[in-house]
């Protein structure tokens, strides 16, 4: 997934790093070839369901 990419469903990714979430989805599927999910990355979110893809291997400090 190289570089900063911003989808459509709101998900802020940078090289395979979930950094950001800016969508309004409180039930979430995480994208394939996502590999982490960054410090902080849904903090402030009103996330009630997260599926993550198999690939995902750390999950940050206070991601969520």
């Amino acid at each position: 997934m190289g570089g900063k990419q911003r989808w459509k469903n709101g998900f802020v990714i940078e090289n395979g790093v979930v950094t950001d979430y800016v969508g309004t989805a409180t039930n979430i599927t995480v994208p394939n070839g996502v590999t982490s999910i960054g410090m902080y990355a849904f903090m402030g979110c009103d996330i009630t369901n997260v599926t993550l893809p198999n690939g995902v291997l750390t999950i940050g400090e206070g991601a969520f």
